[in-house]
């Protein structure tokens, strides 16, 4: 909520305070440091703190250990194409984990973000599609097919996808916002 009301500053000490909070309830459950107990959601709270590098390190770590480890693969794609960092890296990883797993409820959606980014209309449309078989009322996934579908020519598909994602979340324009992703100037109602 801090983050959405503009204080970002104020979200990145709380969810630092969050992760610090993590990890010592993990070291006094498992005995381990932190690092060698990777989880998805100490990952999320290394990007959410500001240390989207350490969540790819991580998942990179554990990949190196278990090679065919799909949840880090899709996880490590998601990172990047949230941040929109090593985008072909990220590429790499998302088609791995959806060649062993078609409908991966990260590595799909992860993909869908990546091809929006990369401005792959057809594919972004294609992926966010899939996602949306999967979980069919997913805000993002009908925001991001919106926008990718206003891109593409499709105005009248487009603005459906976007009123129906504004619909489920009231702050979605925000959630894309914040990503460098926003629709054309002429379709912003």
């Amino acid at each position: 909520m801090l983050d959405r009301f503009g204080r970002r500053e104020e979200a990145v000490a709380a969810y630092r305070a969050a992760l610090e909070a993590f990890d010592r309830m993990s070291q006094a459950m498992t005995g381990m440091p932190p690092g060698d107990t990777p989880s998805e959601e100490r990952m999320e709270l290394l990007v959410h703190s500001g240390r989207t590098a350490d969540a790819v390190a991580v998942a990179t770590a554990t990949l190196r250990r278990f090679a065919d480890n799909i949840m880090m693969l899709a996880f490590r794609c998601a990172v990047r194409a949230e941040a929109g960092i090593d985008l072909p890296l990220a590429q790499r990883d998302c088609d791995q984990a959806i060649r062993a797993e078609p409908t991966h409820p990260i590595a799909l959606p992860a993909r869908a973000l990546l091809n929006l980014r990369l401005q792959h209309w057809s594919e972004a449309i294609r992926d966010f599609t899939g996602a949306l078989a999967d979980e069919p009322q997913s805000a993002r996934a009908l925001y991001g097919r919106g926008l990718a579908r206003l891109r593409s020519g499709d105005a009248g598909g487009g603005q459906a996808d976007l009123t129906a994602a504004r619909r489920l979340a009231f702050d979605i324009d925000w959630e894309y916002q914040r990503r460098g992703l926003a629709p054309p100037a002429a379709a912003t109602p």
